[in-house]
């Protein structure tokens, strides 16, 4: 089926690129070029980056590393500008439909802030560069901003701002997975099949990590939710330890604060019981002094009756006195007495005139000086009006409203209202300072962390510089040994162990010493091999020595070859049958020629005649010959008979043998028969035997012959015997060369120190990136809050700084307490004006008082001296005789009258003392009453607080108070002991106990120190000292409490005590609650759900990856295969992973009792190994259980090959060893090409199966590589590769693009040559427009 492919990618303003697109040659591109040529930046620049967006450091370096990030090829460190914008995309081409699709992404990245993403899908048929530009200004190439690439894609594609989007949109609109979840695991896929020398460096092992890496692991979500259970548990197990031991502290320390409390209810009970006594005593004295007040007004009653009889007889003298005084005398002594009286009116009069007149002229100077104090007080009191005046002027300005009317009748309300406004902004003002406080304090923290980096890198060039010399010493070191004599490196050597240490890992010495032990056991094997095989050479020859000595010893029977007929001959011997060889008995005709001679003594050897024994008479071999049947054409011709002794028996036996046929015969052309027996001579053959000569010529023969080997086996020996020296002295060589002193210590501390600088400044990036995130979260903050001023701040119109805003706040409460005051300043003046007109009034009714009584007393003077003139005229009258006895009777009554008055008022006195004393009797029994009622209330007062203490309930002596002085004397004698034994630093012991349960805050506090507030004691007491008693008592019962606080609440100790009580056991139910919601709610149902389906989804996939490696087949006849097996269990309490998946995949409600015990147990288990890992104070339990539940560790992944028809094995790390360098590569792509063909299969018809290889099939060998091409195109499988010297003109290929980059150090451009490779040849494309027809 048709499906997209890629077309094209492209790159503006990114990295070395100012513009640049690479195109692909159906779905396929080739980037080639050496080390340092940019193929690799460029590669995963785009994969997997367009396909999920995620722009982590990892991701661009093939390696793994995170020294790379996006930021460094959007704006360069070394960039002169602060500011840079790139673009990247991606055009795919469905050629059944003609539609074109492009993806890409935007960055913009801004010195010391996060690089801004957002991305994009061009959907409507434009093409980047074809209806679509990027950039702006076509002469410059302005990338286009965030906001003109969103215009310009209008509705002609889809735009987003964030990464999860960009992974979504590009999900849905090219591959179609049904979750985010599979896409991700595809993507995971391309990034392990991304890894660069994948066939070279990786083995079984790896590949099995990568196959599990590649499954989605439980979501974070999930674990998170597990995770916080756990940690609930944990925090539940931490919190009963932490109450049940506090709750230890609380009752030792309620047992020290009851005796405390004893003690003070004990005084206070004590306090009570004395004031009670003492107002008893006093209203004993308070009758005594009611008797005494009894006594004297009886006194009083007495001295009034007395006074009143005087009052009687005093009126009955004055009767008889004014019936004597009815007469002349009388009228004359009434005349006098009223001139004198008048006299005396007048006199008094003018003192009364005179003292008015001083009075008033005193009065009329006091009105005056009040009447300028007014003025002058009018006059300040107006210049303060107007100063207040221009002052509210001023403070309606710094008010910030231009609204406030001072005429207005509701100014107060309108003030306060406007107290309001600035109130609510001024708060959000605060909280904008405060924020803004933040991050100016985090710019400051990231100029201090840049600064940090800055100097760490400083110290890193340092350290690296330092490093680098120890390095480049090390490798010295390791290249002198070129020179060695026995443990040689070579160049090939010196080179890897370079670049093992310019690596500068901490492991270089082990890896570098595996290099040298390789060579040195490598050779010692070697030496120890020659070593064997020498000394095995002089052992074989020395024995081959002693055997040649032996052959030459033997030579003097080299002619009894047949041992057998040797021992018969001797046997018949003995017996007295003499016989001789055959070969002794003849000898050939002297015209007999060599090749006959050779043909005749070989064939008669292979028959067995020439060893014949004859005899006398009789002819015996290995087989006893019969009767001898004659031939006519024998091989007798060609022998002569050289013992007549036997001649007849000799010509018997060679007239048997024909020259042409029959039983037996030896013919002209080499081939002879005797029976079944037959063959054809050697033409090679040496002749031996027959003939004197020809035996003594052979037997020196074979002597010099043994006499050579044996010397040139002395020659042998001798030259193994130096061999086996020089081996031995090698070996020692050896042993000393291996012995090279390399001193690794500076040169791992330098590595050390760098990892650790290293570290520091990711630590410290990530530090920046935070605070970047925080400034980003504030500033919206600060927005907010903005806006929030903007729209409660109505009216104001000052600025919105919080001193300004404060000064605002100021002025108008200053507004409002000038307003007061200049509303008192108004009034005052009112009122002093009214003061001062009346001071005018009385000015000037003193001014004619004075003038009236000035009159007044010139008029009483002048009636003085009329008065002094009559009374001296009626003095002289009242002195003549005729008045005498008339005078001296009255003398007599008035005489009387005179005593009576003067007793009457002994008797008054009395009368008056009597009242006094009664007056102060009763002001003492008032003043003793109103004691008693102070005392009483004071004894009212310390009851309360008695009871007040008694009702706190601190105490440890629970006795019902019914009657208190019983209740005292039982406590006394209880606790008596106790209290006397009482520590007075109560508060000291107390402190201990409170460290300990300072979580609650606990601290000292006073009970009842605001007694003189809560209660009104003073309302019905007169007397201060009463009143200062009084509020010595309630200072006095203040006392030490102990306060704690608990989720926001004041408690007490018993409160306290009563509340972590009840907490723990509610704490210990929460446990169990938890307990059983874990390992059944959660890990059953929740995340019990995900796993299940996680294991599904897993094993569908392996299953289709088996299916598909099986398919496939290498052209050497290898083939492998898959499978996914459960684990055992690794503890008693554990399950294997079988039990384990099949209770997740039973539904929760068929679980059973015995398996929800297994499973707990099991977990529980897992946990606890995991938690043995961590330190107490690092235990991380979403690690933990990402751990404990990442189902991918409960499986193990097993691969198998089989050649040809063998049978299958496993693919060990042992088995994998023993493959050629191509089956290796073969071995290790085919399960991940089938692994991400298989995930592509899950994609929608029409996805792009593209994968990404760097630096693909590095050491691997043609034909593999080519079966490799083959393997990719069967799985239909599009890809982009890296290399260094692949050229992809492979059979197995048939077409594909290829750019080869050149990069110069010294540049900063990267320059392209361009070839397409059609199947049969590569071209070289010099015209973009030749691109066009690839499509």
């Amino acid at each position: 089926m048709d499906r997209y492919k890629i077309n094209k990618i492209g790159l503006l303003n990114y990295w070395l690129y100012d513009e640049e697109e690479f195109y692909f040659c159906d779905g396929k591109l080739l980037l080639r070029g050496s080390n340092g040529s940019g193929k690799s930046v460029t590669m995963v620049s785009f994969f997997p980056l367009l396909f999920d967006g995620n722009k982590n450091p990892e991701r661009f370096d093939t390696f793994g590393s995170r020294d790379r990030k996006i930021e460094d090829y959007v704006l360069p460190i070394d960039s002169d500008t602060n500011e840079s914008t790139s673009y990247l995309y991606m055009e795919f081409y469905k050629k059944s439909e003609n539609k074109y699709l492009t993806i890409g992404i935007g960055l913009k990245a801004v010195r010391n802030r996060n690089v801004d993403f957002w991305g994009f899908a061009i959907t409507d048929n434009r093409r980047v560069k074809d209806g679509f530009m990027l950039y702006k200004d076509h002469l410059r190439k302005i990338p286009l901003t965030k906001k003109e690439c969103q215009y310009e894609i209008g509705t002609g594609g889809e735009f987003v701002t964030s990464i999860k989007e960009y992974k979504s949109m590009v999900n849905r609109l090219l591959f179609g997975f049904e979750n985010n979840s599979m896409y991700s695991e595809l993507i995971n896929l391309m990034l392990q099949l991304r890894s660069p020398k994948l066939s070279k460096d990786y083995k079984p092992t790896r590949l099995v990590d990568i196959l599990s890496g590649v499954l989605e692991p439980i979501p974070d979500k999930d674990i998170q939710t597990i995770s916080d259970s756990i940690e609930s548990m944990n925090k539940y197990k931490e919190t009963i330890d932490d109450l049940t031991e506090e709750n230890k502290v609380i009752n030792l320390l309620k047992n020290n604060f009851h005796d405390y409390s004893n003690i003070i209810l004990y005084h206070k009970c004590n306090d009570y019981l004395k004031s009670k006594r003492e107002l008893n005593e006093h209203e004993e004295e308070l009758k005594i002094l009611n008797d005494k007040l009894s006594e004297l007004k009886k006194i009083v009653e007495e001295s009034k009756k007395i006074l009143i009889e005087y009052d009687l007889e005093l009126n009955s003298l004055k009767e008889s006195e004014n019936k004597l005084a009815d007469n002349d005398l009388n009228t004359l002594l009434e005349s006098q007495k009223k001139l004198e009286i008048q006299l005396q009116e007048i006199k008094t009069k003018i003192i009364e005139k005179e003292n008015s007149i001083l009075n008033k002229e005193n009065e009329l100077k006091d009105t005056t000086k009040n009447i300028q104090k007014l003025e002058d007080e009018i006059y300040k009191n107006n210049k303060e009006l107007n100063e207040i005046k221009e002052t509210i002027e001023c403070l309606i300005e710094d008010t910030g409203f231009s609204d406030i009317n001072l005429n207005e009748e509701s100014i107060n309300e309108t003030i306060e209202n406007k107290k309001i406004i600035i109130k609510n902004i001024k708060s959000l003002a605060e909280k904008k300072y405060a924020e803004e406080l933040k991050v100016d304090k985090l710019f400051n923290e990231i100029s201090i962390s840049e600064n940090d980096i800055k100097n760490k890198n400083i110290e890193s060039n340092k350290i690296s510089r330092l490093l680098i010399d120890e390095a480049n010493a090390i490798v010295d070191k390791y290249a002198q040994m070129q020179n060695n004599k026995v443990l040689t490196l070579t160049k090939e050597d010196v080179s890897k162990i370079e670049e093992i240490i310019t690596n500068l890992d901490i492991n270089t010495k082990n890896q570098v010493e595996t290099i040298v032990n390789s060579k040195y056991n490598f050779i010692l094997e070697n030496l120890l091999k020659s070593k064997n095989i020498t000394e095995n050479n002089i052992r074989e020859n020395e024995y081959q020595k002693e055997i040649l000595s032996k052959e030459l010893e033997d030579t003097k029977n080299v002619f009894d070859k047949y041992v057998y007929e040797s021992e018969k001959k001797n046997k018949l011997e003995s017996q007295g049958i003499k016989g001789k060889y055959l070969y002794e008995l003849i000898d050939f005709k002297t015209n007999v020629d060599l090749n006959t001679r050779k043909l005749l003594e070989d064939s008669l050897r292979s028959l067995g005649i020439l060893h014949t024994l004859i005899f006398k008479n009789k002819s015996l071999s290995i087989k006893t010959f019969g009767n001898l049947k004659q031939v006519d054409n024998s091989i007798i011709k060609y022998f002569d008979i050289i013992d007549k002794e036997y001649e007849n028996e000799t010509i018997q036996v060679l007239n048997s043998i024909s020259i042409d046929s029959g039983e037996t015969f030896i013919s002209e052309n080499g081939k002879y028969q005797m029976g079944i027996i037959q063959g054809t001579s050697d033409d090679n053959y040496k002749l031996k035997y027959i003939g004197k000569n020809i035996q003594e010529e052979y037997l020196k023969s074979l002597q010099k012959n043994i006499i050579e080997q044996i010397e040139e086996t002395d020659t042998l020996i001798s030259k193994y015997t130096k061999n086996l020296e020089n081996i031995n002295e090698d070996m020692n060589i050896l042993s000393n060369e291996k012995n090279i002193n390399v001193n690794y210590s500076n040169y791992e501390k330098y590595i050390i120190e760098l990892q650790k600088i290293n570290f520091d400044i990711e630590l410290t990036r990530n530090s920046i990136l935070t605070y970047h995130k925080d400034i980003e979260v504030i500033s919206k903050i600060i927005k907010e809050i903005e806006t929030n001023i903007f729209e409660k701040k109505e009216n104001y119109n000052g600025d919105l700084s919080v001193e300004i805003i404060k000064n605002a706040e100021y002025s108008l409460n200053e507004l409002s307490s000038k307003i007061t005051s200049m509303r008192y300043c108004n009034n005052n003046i009112d009122v002093l004006n009214d003061s001062k007109n009346s001071f005018q009034n009385r000015e000037e009714s003193l001014y004619n008082d004075l003038e009236i009584l000035k009159d007044e007393l010139t008029e009483n003077e002048a009636k003085i001296n009329y008065y002094q003139k009559e009374i001296k005229i009626n003095e002289e009258e009242i002195n003549q005789d005729k008045y005498k006895d008339l005078k001296q009777k009255l003398e007599t009554i008035k005489t009387r009258i005179s005593f009576i008055e003067k007793d009457k008022d002994v008797k008054k006195e009395k009368l008056i003392r009597a009242e006094k004393d009664i007056e102060i009797t009763e002001s003492t029994i008032n003043t003793k009453t109103q004691s008693i009622k102070d005392e009483k209330i004071i004894t009212d007062c310390l009851y309360d607080i008695f009871k007040k203490e008694y009702n706190l309930g601190y105490s440890s002596y629970k006795n019902e108070l019914t009657d208190i002085k019983s209740w005292f004397k039982n406590f006394k004698l209880e606790k008596f002991k106790a209290i006397n034994d009482a520590n007075d630093n109560f508060n000291d012991r107390i402190n201990d106990y409170l460290y300990k349960l300072q979580n609650y805050a606990g601290k000292k506090i006073y009970k009842f120190d605001n007694l003189e507030m809560e209660e009104d004691y003073y309302k019905d007491i007169k007397d201060d000292n009463s009143k200062e008693k009084i509020k010595n008592i309630l200072i006095n019962a203040k006392r030490t409490d102990l306060g704690f606080k608990y989720q926001g609440l004041n408690l007490n100790l018993l409160e306290l005590s009563d509340t972590l009580s009840i907490r723990l056991e509610e704490t210990k139910n929460l446990l169990n609650n938890e307990d059983r919601r874990l390992f059944k709610d959660l890990l059953l149902n929740n995340v019990g759900d995900t796993i299940r389906e996680k294991v599904r989804s897993s094993k569908i996939w392996v299953e289709e990856v088996k299916k598909i490696m099986e398919k496939m087949k290498t052209s050497s006849g290898l083939s492998f295969s898959i499978s996914w097996v459960g684990k055992g269990k690794d503890a008693e309490d554990e399950m294997d992973t079988n039990e384990v998946v099949s209770i997740f995949e039973g539904s929760a409600s068929s679980i059973t009792d015995e398996d929800n015990e297994k499973i707990v147990k099991h977990f529980r288990s897992k946990i606890a190994q995991e938690e043995e890992k961590y330190d107490e104070l690092e235990k991380n339990y979403v690690e933990i259980i990402r751990d404990v539940l990442d189902y991918r560790k409960w499986f193990q992944f097993k691969l198998f090959f089989k050649r040809n028809n063998g049978d299958k094995r496993e693919l060990t790390d042992k088995e994998f060893s023993k493959f050629s360098g191509g089956e290796k590569a073969i071995a290790m792509y085919i399960p991940l090409f089938a692994g991400i063909n298989a995930k592509f299969n899950s994609a929608k018809k029409d996805a792009p199966r593209i994968v990404a290889l760097d630096e693909a099939f590095a050491g691997v060998d043609d034909i593999n590589i080519e079966d490799s091409f083959r393997i990719l195109d069967e799985l239909n499988l599009d890809y982009v590769l890296t290399s260094q010297i692949l050229w992809g003109d492979y059979s197995t290929i048939k077409s594909l693009s290829i750019c080869e980059l050149h990069h110069l150090s010294s540049s900063d451009v990267v320059s392209v040559l361009r070839y397409k490779w059609d199947g049969h040849k590569r071209l070289l494309i010099n015209d973009e427009s030749e691109y066009q027809n690839w499509i």
